[in-house]
């Protein structure tokens, strides 16, 4: 069986038709022809597997990477990457809106397509007597090891390397549902600090390991956390900090900030950075701003010579905490900041809003947000987003009180499908 690429989709697969019905496959692109088997047919679509593929795409290139099934995009040129990225958004803003695809206002591309990533988040597993860290691929409990991401930034693979040099030294073995192990290593940074922990199974304590840990310098603080529930991430309990910071910080445009472990931050920075600066492009000088899912504050803070208020909502309450902090790092006065629900924290606002600049999880705006915000009048609103379809549904709704004036693309997952986009819309 054969079939030809026309469209990729969402997750990055491609998108062919057989027999009038869509199948999905993973690992190909537009205008390549691909021999696939059937993995399971529905009434309404197909998943298929390539088996060889028969004609290849001009801008297929060697696979950047073969390690694990993340990067699903890095046998593609980068430069169709993006205007792979532009046509999915295009096709998500045409399934769900009535919004003219003149309102795209271009595509920034990263100045990074790897090595971008500050934070790793990695099962441990023991090979051949070796604790390795790895990913278990995609629909499935098969583990392969990561020797090297070329997404990871390359200080936090070195530091990966050191830590397990030492927990091998100490021959720390992985969980096996049994015996006591170690389950899962966490690792973020910046500018060559990181923060590490290490979830285990139960409580365990090395102290002569310790020691060897404390002597890798990058290490800003390292913390234990124990978790025997079937999901190793689910709710890890007893948290201890073994030694070390709590927080992290980092510097943008001459703002510092503190970062808790619990708390939020673009996995991009640099291009997050382009974002901030792109945002505040789109706002003028006014008397009152809003930020709701504001996290540690970084556009609040960044912005705030643009507004004589700001008001700034976070349901996360490390997040709100380390926001507070950052505030009166920058001796700035004119930000207020609540750990409340965004819809709760602006039904609150009397005030008239200028500008509400929104930045929610992928899911997109919860019902009750997009009420409160239909309900208020509202001159103008920032919506930055990671979810194109999420956003796009959003859109189609708000766009029947505002004029969604313009969007533009940012890459900021580089080697994958996901965007990050920021619409700039208009009262009617």
């Amino acid at each position: 069986m054969k079939v030809t690429i026309k469209k990729i989709g969402i997750n990055g697969e491609g998108i062919g038709y057989y027999y009038k019905k869509p199948i999905f496959i993973d690992g190909v692109i537009p205008e390549e022809e691909v021999e696939f088997k059937i993995e399971k047919e529905a009434d309404t679509y197909i998943l298929g597997s390539k088996v060889k593929i028969l004609k290849e795409s001009k801008h297929r290139i060697k696979p950047l990477c073969l390690n694990c099934d993340s990067c699903n995009l890095s046998f593609v040129d980068y430069d169709k990457q993006i205007e792979l990225k532009n046509e999915l958004f295009l096709q998500c803003l045409n399934k769900y809106t009535k919004i003219k695809p003149d309102v795209l206002k271009g595509y920034v591309k990263s100045e990074m397509i790897t090595n971008y990533r500050n934070s790793l988040k990695l099962p441990l597993k023991t090979i051949n007597g070796k604790l390795v860290a790895g990913i278990y691929q995609k629909n499935s409990n098969k583990f392969v090891e990561i020797k090297k991401c070329v997404a990871h930034e390359e200080g936090l693979e070195n530091i990966k390397l050191k830590i397990l040099n030492v927990l091998n030294n100490f021959q720390v073995k992985s969980y096996d549902k049994v015996k006591n192990g170690v389950r899962y290593l966490i690792i973020r940074g910046f500018n060559n600090k990181y923060n590490v922990h290490i979830i285990f199974n139960e409580k365990y304590h090395n102290e002569k390991m310790v020691e060897e840990l404390k002597k890798i310098k990058e290490i800003n603080g390292l913390f234990f956390s124990f978790n025997n529930h079937k999901n190793p991430l689910a709710n890890p309990t007893d948290i201890i900090k073994i030694f070390g910071n709590d927080k992290l910080s980092l510097t943008m445009n001459n703002y510092n900030f503190m970062v808790s472990n619990e708390s939020f931050v673009q996995l991009n920075l640099n291009q997050a950075k382009n974002i901030f600066n792109y945002i505040k492009s789109l706002i003028k000088p006014c008397d009152v701003l809003v930020e709701e899912y504001s996290g540690i504050g970084f556009m609040s803070i960044l912005f705030n010579d643009m507004a004589k208020k700001i008001y700034a909502g976070e349901v996360n309450k490390y997040a709100v905490k380390d926001f507070k902090e950052n505030i009166l790092l920058n001796n700035i006065d004119n930000i207020s900041v609540r750990a409340e629900e965004s819809y709760k924290h602006l039904k609150s606002i009397k005030e008239k809003i200028d500008y509400l600049i929104v930045d929610p999880s992928r899911d997109g705006l919860e019902d009750k947000m997009i009420k409160e915000i239909m309900d208020k009048d509202i001159s103008n609103i920032v919506y930055m987003s990671c979810g194109m379809s999420s956003m796009s549904k959003d859109l189609a709704i708000l766009s029947k009180k505002y004029h969604v004036k313009s969007i533009k693309l940012f890459d900021i997952f580089a080697q994958t499908p996901h965007v990050e986009c920021v619409a700039l819309l208009k009262r009617k």
